[in-house]
């Protein structure tokens, strides 16, 4: 046995020699004293020692803990603490691994599963949902297991029959033993991959150092979670399965939609069994595919679902093989409306090329499943995760995910596009023109009346305004009056602008300055004014106050009270009021050195 595997084991070591000085000597206090002081002295020894490594475990904190209580009993109350551990010692350890369990999780500190699984997991399974949803069940599973420990411990304690030295070190050892080691390290061995299993997902699998493998694993892998709560239901045609840019998109819509009390199932197709559509047309006509495979069952839920969400990354400037592949079967829903009765949204992501198309042909292709588009979640991404804009990506995900929500509740309507009426007026010709090659479709449009009216495909109706011919006339009157009026303003008498507004340039603007100079606000003020104007206009110029007097000179002063350095755009906005000054100078579109007080006093000397 390595020294590493030795001091792991040290404080279950001193724990058991605990024990069995307690039962040799029955907890007697100058035993218990001396020996309990050595024990607490190497296994705070081995706690520090394996601080250096990976740490202590809760257990062997726990452990530490429990001995130190109970050696401090025996030193302040030594009969009262016999007593106690004489009849309660191996119940109250587990009542201490009880409250190590269950504790955290209720104060929201986590697990303390994760400490030993994250010596199984690597680093970029730790933020997944499985991952947390394992060590939930774990967790309340061995707490679960040290309440029967500790209740076996109680045994000998209530029925004095089974107080002798064998029946003690069954109830007190072999028993709590058996749950521990029997149940309890099998199941944690093994529950990890049938949980997984039973998401229908082959369970991850790893071996060696975990922080040191920097191999891709799958970032996070939503489950499908049945509730009696309103279901939305995501089709992901991405391949990456948990790793994907798609399924990060996802998740942030998942998390948005958790705060509107709304469940998001994920349906990935990588791996589902769904043939190629052969275009034989039998559905058409029979209204069903002869293919027996995993897509009805995925149509099935999308058509069952509050509100449904298509998602596919953009592969050569169109949706993934595996999307397509379920669109074209899809094609005997294709042809046979459903009210638009629910909302949902379209998901794309691209290196930097197509996202925005693939988004309006998913969100085109929601109406195949009675759904309408409240917008396209679109982004772009080289990598898995790596936005271009991420904050950005994640509003947008928070609007849509709000803006789904509210349409579900509220049961809202769009309005309806022209891509509708076109799609009305070209597939209801096309069936009513091959009526006998599409026969079911033919059907389902005569049954539901679509071939009627647009607004009896889309649900909706159009609203009746009457039409007041004579009212339409006389204000047709006023607007030839109106116009022939103004036709008749000659160009002199158009109030021509003054002052700043007046100037066709920044530097004709500077130049104007003197003519709207002070004197009266100036006073005895001598200063000099540098302005260097950049962009459209490129020039220095600078103003001289002295004797109550302005003069405008070009090039720069020998020496400048303050210089405004300042775009040639912005100053002419400045000065006609089109931008706020102080504003513009606070947020630095404009840079000001020198006497800040004279920028201050400028309203004033030049605000006639």
């Amino acid at each position: 046995m390595t020294p590493a595997k030795i001091l792991k084991l040290m404080p279950v070591f001193c724990l058991a020699l605990f024990f069995t000085l307690g039962e040799v000597f029955a907890y007697e206090p100058g035993v218990m004293r001396a020996s309990g002081v050595f024990l607490l002295a190497g296994l705070g020894i081995a706690l520090m020692a394996l601080r250096s490594r990976d740490g202590p475990s809760p257990v062997d904190i726990t452990i530490f803990i429990f001995i130190w209580l109970a050696v401090s009993g025996i030193w302040l109350a030594p009969l009262f603490t016999q007593k106690i551990l004489a009849g309660f010692a191996a119940a109250l350890l587990y009542a201490a691994l009880f409250l190590m369990a269950a504790l955290p999780p209720v104060l929201g500190l986590g697990f303390f599963t994760e400490f030993f699984a994250r010596k199984r997991t690597p680093p970029q399974l730790r933020e997944t949902d499985i991952y947390r949803k394992i060590n939930l069940h774990l967790n309340w599973f061995w707490a679960g297991i040290f309440v029967l420990c500790g209740l076996a411990g109680l045994v000998p304690a209530f029925w004095p029959d089974l107080a002798g030295h064998f029946t003690r070190l069954l109830f007190h050892t072999f028993i709590p033993l058996a749950f521990l080691l029997g149940v309890g390290f099998p199941l944690t061995r093994g529950y990890p991959d049938y949980y997984q299993r039973k998401l229908g997902l082959e369970p991850v699998t790893f071996e060696g150092d975990v922080e040191k493998n920097e191999s891709v694993i799958p970032r996070t892998i939503k489950e499908n979670v049945m509730s009696s709560q309103n279901k939305v239901v995501a089709v992901n045609g991405s391949p990456h399965v948990g790793m994907g840019s798609t399924d990060i998109m996802l998740d942030m819509l998942a998390e948005e939609l958790a705060l509107h009390g709304l469940d998001l199932e994920v349906i990935h197709l990588h791996g589902k069994d769904i043939g190629y559509c052969v275009g034989c047309a039998l559905c058409l006509n029979k209204g069903k595919c002869w293919q027996n495979d995993d897509h009805k069952k995925i149509t099935d839920k999308l058509f069952a679902a509050d509100a449904v969400i298509l998602a596919s990354p953009v592969y050569f400037r169109s949706v993934t093989g595996q999307m397509k592949t379920f669109f074209d079967r899809c094609l005997v829903h294709g042809h046979n409306p459903r009210a638009f009765s629910k909302p949902g949204l379209a998901v794309s992501v691209s290196a930097g090329w197509g996202e925005t198309e693939v988004g309006a042909y998913l969100a085109n292709s929601l109406h195949v499943f009675g759904a309408y588009s409240v917008g396209t979640f679109t982004a772009m991404a080289v990598s898995p995760g790596a936005f271009c804009g991420k904050e950005a990506v994640e509003a947008r995900a928070k609007d849509l995910a709000g803006d789904l929500a509210r349409a579900l509740k509220e049961k809202r309507r769009y309005p309806p596009t022209d891509q509708d009426f076109s799609f009305w007026s070209f597939m209801g010709w096309l069936v009513r023109e091959n009526k006998e090659i599409m026969a079911h479709d033919y059907e389902h449009w005569q049954e539901n009346g679509l071939f009627e009216s647009f607004e009896k495909f889309i649900g909706l109706s159009t609203e009746k305004v009457s039409y007041d011919s004579q009212m339409h006339e006389a204000w047709i009157k006023k607007v030839i009056s109106e116009a022939k009026n103004t036709s008749g303003v000659k160009e002199k008498d158009r109030k021509k602008p003054s002052g700043a507004a007046s100037a066709a340039s920044c530097y004709e603007l500077i130049e104007m300055m003197p003519r709207a100079f002070n004197s009266e606000k100036a006073g005895d003020l001598k200063a000099t004014i540098q302005f260097k104007v950049t962009g459209s206009e490129d020039f220095s110029a600078y103003l001289s106050i002295e004797n109550q007097k302005c003069l405008f000179q070009q090039g720069e002063a020998a020496k400048a009270d303050i210089v405004i350095t300042t775009p040639a755009d912005l100053w002419m906005d400045i000065s006609t009021g089109k931008v706020n000054g102080q504003t513009a100078f606070m947020s630095g579109k404009y840079q000001v050195k020198g006497d800040m007080s004279l920028l201050l006093k400028m309203g004033d000397l030049f605000g006639g």
